[in-house]
């Protein structure tokens, strides 16, 4: 904090004392990252609307720290990656975190004696948000937050056409977390959770959290049909998926189109597809670069469905590279050149889904361990570790949500 006289860039409205400068001076906080978010979740007054959505079940004459100043600090400090127990003697002496989180104005924020919340404050809040309704109305707000930012970059208006696109991210398991799972495919113990994306913006639609089961396509309709009944009624006239080749799944094909539900997807390659490409690929002429419509029904799928060959020589290579698109959409609407257009621009939506990877680190919670003494006093019974694994998936399902907030503020923010 100092007078703003060079390089000045804004002054927070939470906190008129607050100067935000673009330059280093001796007077400067090191870690002033808080700063710049605070004034995005003033803006958009994220906190006081979240806080508004959920149950406040502590003693009211017993607490310190209200809800809208828990969630406050909850947001800052999972955007500066200070979510581990180590880090609550930091930021509770931080000067900056004590602004942050603070409803008082001016200098009082550093002369008031009361610091911010502690670790164990701030896991009482998590175990709170993970109540059935609390949930619910977090993973509610999550989704309407991006999905008001996605009207607002439209000046309001709905529409005709919005592309999203669903993809499961690894999120690395760092030791014995509850709910993560050995996935076959990358090696590893991981999370995998859903996650919906505008890739043309950047938007984070909604997540929701799921151990690294080898089969991605797993009991992901629920949320993909969510995410799009919400886009539909809210946002866009028509919703088109765009899905990578690890959701292929002939019952997944059916539910999307008996739910009236627009998808093109690329489909992975086998032996019976490589013979249905090989006649096009060699013909006469030399291969060239060219899209092929056809009609196709593997031996797992009850009707007939479009697909889209789409050949590609390299050059210096013999062979040239294919691969087939899968869709619902209609051939005159969306020919097959501008299908493959459509979907070749999911690498712009790759970029946001490794920027939500490296937003959620993950610090989950571990295995779980029972409470040895309660206030000094032994506990006495037996504790259920059935509900103990329960109670922390929930917390870690409470933990994604947070994350994916996080993300969208950022966003926003740039």
């Amino acid at each position: 904090m100092q007078d703003p006289d060079s390089g000045f860039l804004f002054t927070c409205e939470f906190n008129k004392s607050v100067k935000v400068v673009g330059s280093v001076a001796d007077s400067l906080i090191s870690d002033a990252g808080g700063l710049p978010i605070w004034q995005v979740m003033t803006v958009t007054n994220v906190v006081n609307r979240l806080a508004s959505m959920n149950v406040d079940n502590r003693d009211q004459d017993q607490i310190r720290h209200s809800l809208p100043e828990l969630l406050q600090q909850l947001l800052l400090q999972y955007m500066q990656e200070w979510a581990r127990q180590t880090d609550a003697d930091r930021h509770r002496r931080d000067p900056a975190m004590r602004v942050d989180t603070s409803s008082k104005r001016g200098m009082e924020p550093l002369q008031d004696d009361r610091s911010p919340a502690s670790h164990p404050s701030m896991s009482r809040l998590v175990s709170m948000l993970a109540g059935q309704e609390n949930f619910k109305q977090l993973r509610h707000f999550v989704e309407a937050f991006a999905m008001e930012h996605l009207l607002r970059r439209g000046d309001g208006k709905r529409r005709s056409e919005l592309v999203v696109d669903i993809d499961g991210v690894p999120v690395d398991d760092h030791g014995k977390q509850q709910g993560s799972k050995w996935n076959g495919n990358y090696k590893r113990t991981i999370f995998l959770p859903l996650i919906a994306i505008c890739g043309e913006t950047g938007d984070m639609l909604g997540a929701e959290l799921r151990g690294g089961t080898q089969n991605v396509v797993n009991d992901c309709y629920g949320f993909i049909r969510r995410i799009a009944l919400e886009l539909r009624k809210h946002v866009a006239d028509k919703v088109i998926l765009r899905l990578d080749a690890g959701l292929n799944d002939g019952e997944l094909y059916g539910k999307l189109e008996n739910g009236g539900i627009s998808y093109v997807m690329r489909l992975k390659g086998n032996k019976a597809l490589d013979r249905l490409a090989e006649p096009r690929l060699w013909g006469d002429q030399p291969p060239h670069r060219c899209c092929h419509e056809l009609r196709y029904r593997a031996e797992s799928w009850s009707v007939e469905r479009r697909m889209v060959l789409m050949v590609d020589p390299m050059p210096g290579e013999l062979f040239p590279r294919h691969y087939f698109l899968i869709t619902n959409l209609d051939a005159e609407a969306y020919p097959a050149e501008e299908l493959v257009k459509l979907y070749r621009k999911r690498g712009k939506a790759e970029k946001y889904f490794g920027k939500m990877r490296a937003v959620c680190s993950m610090s989950q919670s571990s295995v779980a361990r029972p409470n040895m003494h309660y206030k000094g006093w032994p506990v006495v019974r037996e504790p259920d570790e059935s509900e103990q694994e329960d109670e922390i998936r929930a917390e870690n399902e409470v933990l994604l949500q947070v994350y994916t907030l996080v993300y969208q503020l950022l966003h926003v923010g740039r």
